[in-house]
Formats: C-alpha cells, structure tokens, sequence
C-alpha cells in the first residue's frame, strides 16, 4: 500500500487544482455542520456553497468516500484519498480538509452525521476550541423519518433542475437524484404514498432526541448555534444571517440549488396516518401530527 504521505503530498501535487488551494491562509473560521439524516443538510450545505467566502463540503468521513463536492477536488470513489482518510483520519482533516486556502476564504467546513463511522473523529473536534459547530435539526421527527423512508422506498435521495445535474454528476450520485426540467415539477409519482410502522417510528423518534440533547447545550455558546430546518423554511434570510454572523463572514444573500423532494401533507402521503396518529396522542410525540 502506497505511504499516506506520498498520497498527501500527490493531492497537492497533482490534477487537484481548484482555485481555493492557491494559498496560504488559515486565519478562516472552521466549522461542523452536526446533523442527522434528512435534516436538509444537502439543501443547507449548498447554501453555504453560495457565499464566495465559505467552502462547505459534504460529508468527509462516510464509509467508502469522500464529498468534496467541488471541482478540482478527488472523486468521492478516489482510493488513494480513502485510503489516507481511512489510515489518518484526525490527520485528513486537519491537513486536508483544514488544510491552506487563498487569501479570500473565511470559513470552511463540512458535515458530520451522529451516527459516523469514525466518532473519535467528532470526539476530537468536540474538543478543539477553534472549531465551531452548526447543529441542524428538524423539530418535526416524523418528518424526518418520514424524507428517510421515502427515499429509501423511491431512491431518490436529492433534487435538482436539469441546469443543475452537474452537481450529482461530478459527485457521482446520478443514480440517486431526481432531475426536472422546472423546480416547480413534481418529484414523486402522482398518488405515491409509503405506510409507516409504529414501532420503527417510535425506536426512530427516542434516537434522534437523544442524539440531539446531546450536542445541543454541550458546548460555550459561542461555539454552536442551533438550526432548526422549519424555520429555514419559514424565515430563510433571518436564519442565514445568524448563521453568518456566527461564522465571522460578511453578509451575502445565498441560495441553494436543490428543491424539496415532498411537499405533501402527512394524512396525504402516509397510508396509515390516522392510526399512527392515535397510537401516538397520548405520547410526548403527539405534536409530531399536528398539521
């Protein structure tokens, strides 16, 4: 196997030529984007990707490949930067991912799942003091749930318009993404609906809550921000700015380039809603219905 070093020293070396390499800054804000699945997460990343100031990469430490995300940078499927992720892990990140970048980049960062395969990783990151945390979450679980279940049934995953197909091209997820012509296009087929165990959603809601009271007030307030995907919906440009004010930057009007895959309402798309809805009513869950 190839010394991870050399694999380093290639990934500065080599065809890997995006512009934001060309430097030698690292006065820039590094941030985690902390999240669960089907949080928005994707939607909310290429956002960031929007203020020309912030990288804001995908997901670094999923098993079997990396998201850079843009251009210029290793394929997600690239063996020799696995291999060197895989190997030296905390090293990646701090001198690939938090690596140098030109002068006009303030912040950069990428986002970690609760449930990564490698927690000494986000162990580590919890503990270092220059390292801000971006905690997006859904208030509604069974929504979430919900986006999880659908694309698992449908293997749609994200959405994009066919001007911006690029995007799962250069990642390599094509077979994972929905592409329309208009973002107003429906996404699922007409009539789709998905039933729903109790049992499954129940083990899914206590999960999720106790994963998020975890990181929500475990750090110094100037160091993670809670994010709730409802009130991006609802008051997109106030959340971004608190969003950018955390990370030092200047205020940009920012968008993303992917579209909502479900705009449904819940009696609408889940076969057994009533039911459920009545199993839950006594529960702490029971706002989760609430439409």
């Amino acid at each position: 196997m190839m010394n991870p070093y050399k694999i380093y020293d290639r990934f500065f070396n080599s065809k890997y030529t995006n512009k934001h390499l060309i430097g030698n800054n690292r006065s820039y804000q590094k941030f985690i984007l902390l999240t669960y699945r089907r949080t928005g997460a994707n939607y909310f990343l290429d956002m960031l990707r929007s203020h020309p100031a912030i990288i804001a990469f995908a997901t670094m430490l999923e098993e079997g490949r990396t998201s850079f995300i843009y251009p210029g940078y290793p394929s997600p499927y690239c063996k020799r930067t696995i291999q060197y992720r895989n190997k030296y892990p905390i090293d990646f990140i701090d001198s690939r991912v938090f690596g140098n970048y030109s002068k006009d980049i303030d912040a950069v960062g990428f986002k970690i799942v609760y449930e990564t395969g490698f927690p000494f990783v986000l162990d580590y990151l919890l503990k270092q003091p220059d390292v801000k945390f971006i905690h997006l979450q859904r208030r509604n679980t069974l929504r979430l749930y919900l986006s999880d279940m659908i694309a698992t049934k449908t293997n749609v995953w994200g959405a994009v318009t066919k001007e911006n197909e690029y995007l799962f091209k250069n990642n390599k997820a094509e077979s994972f993404t929905k592409v329309v012509e208009k973002k107003e296009n429906r996404i699922l087929p007409d009539g789709f609906t998905i039933k729903l165990d109790y049992n499954e959603c129940l083990k899914e809601f206590i999960k999720i809550n106790e994963f998020a009271n975890k990181y929500k007030n475990c750090f110094a307030s100037d160091r993670i921000i809670n994010i709730y995907y409802e009130d991006l919906l609802i008051n997109l440009d106030e959340e971004l700015i608190k969003v950018q004010d955390f990370l030092g930057v200047d205020y940009h009007s920012l968008s993303s380039r992917f579209i909502k895959i479900n705009n449904s309402k819940l009696s609408d798309i889940i076969e057994n809603y009533a039911e459920l809805k009545g199993q839950f009513a006594e529960s702490e869950w029971a706002v989760f219905f609430d439409e």
